[in-house]
């Protein structure tokens, strides 16, 4: 049957070699195309999250790395600054956590889960800093260079 301008439905679907209408065929045929462009899009999408997650990694490292260094060495400068100048490190502080939570929160087994935690870190720390600037700085201790070291070596991963 060859189907003309004056057939009233040029695009049904016609009947197979043996007869048989193929609408199932087509209807199949794009269910299937559907899941697999849908399957596709959340691969790229996953594939760019891990991508941006590693590049936010990548400046948090080395960050992290250097915020520590510092603070174990020089750890004795909060002890005579400012409530001024904690609520300005706060502040700083705590829009870098907020940023980072923007960015990054996902809970997983997997190491992005380390960013998100970093985030929160440092969102808390930051309203600390940012609500309490008189507070006392925590005491020299071996617990609080071991706090710095582990976040040394979290950087450095």
């Amino acid at each position: 049957m060859v189907k003309g301008p004056s057939d009233p439905r040029p695009f049904a679907p016609g009947p197979d070699a043996n007869g048989d209408s193929n609408v199932d065929d087509v209807t199949g045929f794009a269910r299937r195309l559907v899941v697999q462009t849908a399957t596709q899009q959340v691969q790229h999408n996953e594939q760019r999250t891990e991508t941006e997650t590693e590049n936010l990694a990548a400046v948090l490292g080395p960050t992290l790395m250097a915020l520590t260094a510092s603070e174990a060495l020089n750890y004795n400068i909060w002890d005579m600054q400012s409530p001024a100048v904690t609520y300005l490190n706060g502040l700083f502080i705590f829009v870098a956590g907020v940023s980072i939570l923007r960015k990054e929160h996902r809970w997983t087994r997997r190491w992005p889960v380390t960013v998100t935690i970093l985030g929160w870190i440092a969102t808390l720390g930051g309203f600390t800093r940012m609500f309490w600037p008189e507070a006392q700085q925590p005491a020299k201790s071996a617990g609080m260079y071991a706090f710095l070291t582990a976040g040394f070596l979290v950087g450095a991963s």
